[in-house]
């Protein structure tokens, strides 16, 4: 719903749209880090190597940073002056 001004006006609508969301990335997140906890440990399990696990947690690591950076610099990017 918008006002006379074209803004939107806050009301009750929002809240259901905004869990959905917040829900399913929340599970994403979650579900995601699982996937990555059970990857490192299938290779630990495998390979019996502490440096190859470590290099492993080291790189998901880095995944991580890298890639909330780049979505941050594409956000900053996006937001008009």
């Amino acid at each position: 719903m918008t006002g006379s001004s074209g803004a939107p006006v806050a009301g009750r609508g929002w809240l259901r749209p905004f869990l959905a969301v917040w829900g399913t990335q929340t599970t994403s997140l979650f579900g995601g880090g699982m996937v990555q906890f059970a990857l490192i440990w299938w290779l630990a399990s495998r390979s019996g190597s502490a440096s190859l696990v470590s290099r492993a947690a080291i790189a998901v690591a880095l995944y991580g940073l890298l890639d909330r950076r780049i979505r941050n610099l594409g956000a900053a990017e996006s937001t008009p002056a």
